[in-house]
């Protein structure tokens, strides 16, 4: 059960995570101050950050910013305080 919802969450964020790097890319072509050639490069580049995220949605490897609670046994407490 679990599996067909994360599916079509994923499918949902890949769509809304497409629509807005295409548009986000054709509006940075459209109205930045550049030359040709700079409006080209930074939607170039945008669309690629778009795709990138697209490709970590479907990633097995996740960014955390969290430590699991595996790595706590290695360090022990550094000072243990008594009340006297």
């Amino acid at each position: 059960m679990v599996r067909p919802v994360r599916a079509i969450v994923i499918a949902v964020l890949v769509l809304l995570v497409a629509f807005a790097s295409a548009w986000s890319s054709l509006a940075l072509w459209y109205r930045l101050p550049l030359p040709e050639v700079g409006r080209h490069a930074s939607a170039i580049s945008f669309g690629l950050f778009g795709a990138s995220v697209v490709v970590a949605l479907f990633g097995r490897r996740r960014w955390s910013l969290v430590q699991t609670g595996s790595r706590r046994a290695q360090f022990p407490p550094i000072a243990i305080h008594s009340r006297r």
